[in-house]
């Protein structure tokens, strides 16, 4: 499976932007998708969860290369973009509202064998991050997991800092982790880090 080969071909079909610059190959997005592909490495194909799904480009990679049956959430949903994308699977279920009221609506299932939180985390209050765990760790399969990215603290600085910055910003960023701070925060919930 290599998923940057996937995203480009989507790309030149006019389904997904190209990330962080305005052509492919985008050395980002690539290096991103690599890291997505280890995570997947081994793993059977299964249904996932798009947290924070935005404009749906990592859904519809996700049902052209891993599995035809999955949900994304997003707060902001434009019908124009994603009604391809659900016209084509039927398999697949777009929720809109706030993640933490999403996930709660799941609670108990533990149904999709990958979560996906795509630079998702940063906007969750830290007061409220606690029981988002705790609905996540309720829906995530057995043997599934959660593939996390969200801004480095040691590479950003503080999310205040930022442009970012959730009073600047609506649904901006809240809190930019560390590595550790993020492990720990997981393991409260009974995650493990596996790479």
């Amino acid at each position: 499976m290599q998923l940057y080969k996937k995203y480009v071909d989507l790309w030149q079909e006019g389904l997904v932007c190209a990330g962080f610059s305005s052509r492919l190959p985008d050395y980002a997005i690539r290096f991103w998708l690599e890291q997505l592909q280890k995570a997947l490495a081994g793993r059977q194909a299964g249904s996932f969860l798009d947290v924070g799904a935005g404009d749906g480009r990592l859904s519809l990679l996700l049902l052209r290369s891993y599995s035809p049956q999955g949900t994304a959430i997003e707060v902001q949903v434009d019908s124009s973009v994603w009604a391809s994308i659900l016209q084509r699977y039927n398999r697949f279920d777009l929720k809109q509202g706030l993640l933490q009221e999403m996930l709660a609506g799941f609670a108990g299932k533990k149904s999709f064998d990958l979560i996906m939180l795509v630079e998702v985390f940063e906007h969750i209050p830290p007061a409220d991050v606690p029981s988002f765990l705790d609905s996540l760790a309720s829906v995530v399969s057995p043997n599934g997991c959660v593939f996390v990215t969200t801004p480095n603290y040691v590479v950003q600085g503080p999310a205040e800092h930022s442009s970012q910055w959730h009073e600047r910003q609506p649904y901006g960023h809240y809190k930019h982790y560390t590595h550790q701070e993020l492990v720990n925060a997981f393991e409260k919930v009974g995650f493990t880090e596996r790479w």
